[in-house]
Order: C-alpha cells, then structure tokens, then sequence
C-alpha cells in the first residue's frame, strides 16, 4: 500500500503521505461509492437502516476516535449489503488505505460533519431514492476529501 519505504542496509520508514495520495484514494471513492450505494437502495433492511441511523445521531457525545470508529462502521455496513464480491473487495482495499493513512499520520479527519452527512445518504436509501443517495455520496466523498487535505495543511 505504499506507506513505508524499504532501504537496504538503512531500514524501513514510514513514507510521508501526500495531499497527491489522499486525493488519489479519494478520487476513486467518488467513482465507486455512488455506484455502491445505488446498489444498496432497496437492499438495505430497515431495521438496519435504524440501527445505522442511531448510531450516526449520538456523535455529539463521542471523542473523535469514536467518531472515525463509527464513520468506518457505517461504510463497511453499507458494503455488506452490496451484492458485487469484486467491487466489495476493492472498496475494502480502500478503506484499508484510509485506515492505515490516519494511523500512520495520526491525523483527525475531524468526522463529526460526515456522521451528518451519513444520515442524509440513509434517509435517502430509506425512501429508496438511489439518485439522491448518490448525489449525497458523492457530496460526502468531496466533503471528506477536504477534510483529509486540510488535516495536512
């Protein structure tokens, strides 16, 4: 995944991560994730839904550990009700790489913002709108790019 750089004879370090791979990973995030969620409309059930719901409305009360912890929840609930093996192991390879970013840079994504937008995207999977909840995702992607650029400035 790119994140340490191996020299012989010297070590292995951790490779500093740039605005260029952030928005990279992001770039691709908001080609697939609306798709995604397209494929979720009408395949979600709604207690699930409800659960998902719940928990994005308690973020007032979080850290901002808690806070990514339930951002990277509601994104990998979402895939488990995508019926695309291929696509699912991609974006997992995704968050995979946002994952290790923050631990590596032990940067805050400052998320609380997200958890309103991922109740936005639910709403609109409630009423199985897959054009809105797609045009929400793709706000949210953006959002969160900016979020991450910001957090290296």
């Amino acid at each position: 995944e790119d994140l340490v750089d191996i020299y012989p004879n010297r070590g292995m370090f951790v490779r500093a991560i740039t605005i260029e791979d952030i928005s990279q990973v992001f770039d691709i995030r908001m080609i697939l994730e609306p798709y995604m969620i397209r494929l979720v409309c009408g395949n979600m059930p709604e207690e699930v839904i409800d659960k998902l719901d719940e928990r994005q409305q308690d973020a007032d009360h979080m850290n901002e550990d808690a806070v990514l912890e339930e951002d990277d929840y509601f994104h990998q609930t979402i895939l488990k009700y995508v019926k695309n093996s291929h696509l699912v192991k991609i974006m997992q390879n995704l968050y995979d790489c946002n994952r290790m970013r923050i631990i590596f840079t032990r940067q805050t994504l400052s998320s609380r913002g997200a958890l309103t937008e991922h109740r936005e995207i639910l709403a609109a999977v409630r009423r199985n709108d897959p054009d809105e909840a797609a045009r929400l995702m793709e706000d949210h992607i953006l959002h969160s790019k900016n979020r991450a650029i910001n957090a290296l400035l």
